[in-house]
């Protein structure tokens, strides 16, 4: 084996004694000198030795090895959510890949690799971990890897199986990791994984009881190094698994779990090869004293056990949506049902579980609770686990609600500032329990501006967007911490209200006479853009693209934006009729004086504000500005899905 230097450049020039550290030794360090090491052979190689591939994660530099991983590969790249690592993603795969490689290498050459420590191996240890640097062509069809695996680790001393364990990874990655990533090597590393959990879990539960065995009679430095590697071994079993999951699943969970595990910040302890270096490292004078500051395996088990357990059986990341049943969850549901396979594990919150809707949607796999926006604990237990959440509230459904009616008669407050305020109080009662779920990476809030504070109260009536910007404000005010990991989706103009209750405002008429299409609406808001969107069909796409774009985004829910005279153009082309306008608004006769209100100065925020406030808030961004993929249908597409027959009245 080749000797190399254990001194850098300018103490082997001055003929000191180097106080080996990464980056920089302590004498370097002190005199402000730039540190190298030199690592060529002292003496000829008795045989040409194999180059370490360039490996750039260096687990002693970082605050964890976890981060480290994550931060290596990406994960957290703008256009990938933390929840969901892009399938294939082959840099960051390829930088795992040398990572994995480089350990029989270095631990060959006598070098710490990224979970083995020259200075613990033993005859055993070398023969595990020398060996899978040739499993390249045997893979884990080879005769070594065999006999490896019918290892019962619990029945042997905690040093072996560490070394087993390590071994088992070397040769898990290489088959992963193989050239040709043929399903067969995907097949035959997922079919090992269970053996690896195993391993790891009785790995965990042995470490901490061998390191305090009586009788050892190892240095401070020994001990550290033992519980260290036990660490950095358990750490790269969940990260392999992790990125298995990810590349071939396209998704990974709890890989925050992963950065989260204590792990010393100073750089140098692991690379340190003496004791000496050790020490100095740690800027201690004895090595009892480094070993009272470093944490113990202990801890790092215990932190283990409380934490959620990394599952190497790819457990998904749980999303919840509410209002499961109506237009925004239903179409979240549905369209991440029909991903293949599903990024997600789905709960979805109603009222009513037992409904036609809910049994239908159970039937499917999703996980249908019971939950109550009016009821704080309801909410508590349906986020439970909840790895994402995608809040909306319906301000009609309390408009009809008649508790909420009779509270307005007993009351000076108009129905429609009563059912404000309770549509803000059910969106504070949310976002208070989604702050207070510690497995939650992102928060996608439905929600629309509100008229009467960019208008300074000029449009005071329309409250069907009021009560949901204002709890927006509160979100942002109250939970900062939980706005940073939380965008805004604000719905366009529903395509589908031209089917609903209120479609006759501005659908236009059909005059058979003439094979003519009608639209009666007056300027300006004839020609004011408005975002026309279809929730039914768009909302499950933005919400994905919601989840993987980076946080503190506030989206228009928007196919087009077309003025309703853009729109009936459209229309009459897809039936084939002429259109002709009409400079004559519509009669916002609807039955309650306060829709009409809502409705009526709604379009005059429309018209002076934009529908989404885009006019005077420039925050506010359009689907194509996340920075991910998201395809949403042209109106025109949307429109010949259409059955206009049924709803297109005749003069």
């Amino acid at each position: 084996m080749t000797t190399l230097r254990k001194a850098c450049g300018n103490c082997t020039a001055s003929k000191r004694k180097c106080i080996v550290q990464l980056p920089k030794c302590i004498r370097c360090t002190q005199k402000g000198l730039e540190c190298r090491y030199d690592l060529q052979p002292l003496s000829a190689a008795t045989g040409q030795a194999e180059p370490a591939p360039h490996f750039s994660f260096n687990p002693s530099n970082c605050d964890s090895p976890g981060y480290c991983i994550m931060k290596t590969l990406r994960f957290r790249a703008p256009d990938i959510d933390p929840a969901i690592c892009r399938p294939g993603h082959g840099d960051a795969l390829e930088v795992l890949r040398l990572g994995f490689r480089s350990v029989p290498v270095l631990a060959r050459a006598g070098k710490p690799a990224v979970f083995v420590h020259p200075k613990l191996q033993s005859s055993v240890d070398k023969h595990f971990v020398a060996g899978p640097g040739e499993v390249g062509e045997g893979g884990v069809g080879c005769g070594s890897f065999k006999r490896l695996v019918e290892m019962n680790v619990k029945a042997v001393p905690v040093k072996e199986a560490l070394a087993a364990l390590q071994a088992l990874l070397v040769y898990l990655a290489a088959s992963f990791f193989s050239s040709s990533q043929t399903e067969q090597g995907d097949e035959n590393t997922e079919r090992f994984l269970p053996v690896l959990s195993e391993w790891t879990q009785a790995l965990l539960a042995a470490g901490p009881t061998a390191t305090k065995m009586p009788g050892r009679n190892q240095s401070p430095w020994q001990d550290w190094l033992f519980g260290e590697s036990i660490r950095r071994t358990i750490i790269m079993s969940y990260v392999l698994a992790l990125a298995l999951a990810g590349f071939q699943y396209g998704y990974c969970s709890n890989w925050l779990f992963v950065e989260s595990l204590p792990f010393d910040r100073r750089a140098g302890l692991w690379m340190a090869e003496s004791p000496q270096a050790w020490i100095a490292a740690a800027g201690a004078r004895t090595g009892d004293e480094v070993g009272q500051q470093l944490n113990s395996l202990h801890e790092f088990a215990e932190s283990l056990h409380v934490s959620p357990r990394v599952d190497h059986n790819f457990q998904k990341p749980l999303l919840v949506v509410l209002g499961a049943t109506g237009t925004q969850g239903g179409s979240v549901l549905s369209y991440f049902l029909s991903l293949v396979p599903p990024p997600y594990a789905l709960r979805g919150i109603t009222r009513d579980p037992s409904s036609a809707k809910s049994v239908s949607l159970a039937s499917l796999g999703v996980e249908m609770v019971a939950g109550h926006f009016d009821d704080p604990s309801s909410l508590d237990a349906a986020f439970k686990g909840a790895s994402a959440i995608f809040s909306v509230t319906d301000f009609w459904q309390s408009f009809a609600n008649p508790s909420l009616r009779d509270k307005a008669s007993a009351s000076s407050q108009s129905i429609g500032v009563i059912c404000r305020e309770n549509e803000a109080q059910q969106n504070r009662n949310i976002i208070d329990a989604a702050a207070k779920v510690t497995t939650l990476e992102r928060l996608v809030f439905s929600g629309l501006p509100s008229p009467n504070k960019l208008s300074a109260g000029k449009y005071a009536h329309v409250y069907h967007f009021d009560g949901k910007g204002m709890a927006e404000d509160y979100g942002r005010s109250a939970h900062p911490k939980l706005w940073e990991k939380t965008n805004v989706l604000y719905a366009g103009y529903y395509l589908e209200n031209y089917f609903g209750a209120t479609g006759h405002l501005f659908r236009p008429r059909m005059n058979k006479a003439e094979d003519t299409l009608i639209l009666s609406v007056a300027e300006p808001l004839a020609t004011t853009l408005l975002p026309m969107y279809s929730a039914v069909t768009g909302t499950g796409n933005l919400v994905q693209a919601l989840l993987r774009a980076a946080p503190g985004k506030r989206v228009i829910g928007v196919n087009q934006w077309l003025s309703l005279q853009d729109f009936a153009r459209i229309l009459a082309r897809e039936i084939g009729k002429k259109i002709e306008f009409v400079d004559r608004n519509p009669s916002f006769d609807l039955g309650d004086p306060d829709v009409e209100k809502d409705y009526a100065d709604m379009m005059g925020f429309c018209i002076e504000f934009g529908y989404d406030g885009g006019k005077v808030d420039k925050s506010i961004v359009q689907p194509a500005d996340l920075g991910v993929s998201v395809h949403l249908e042209s109106v025109e597409e949307w429109c010949k899905k259409q059955d206009w027959e049924k709803v297109l009245q005749v003069d």
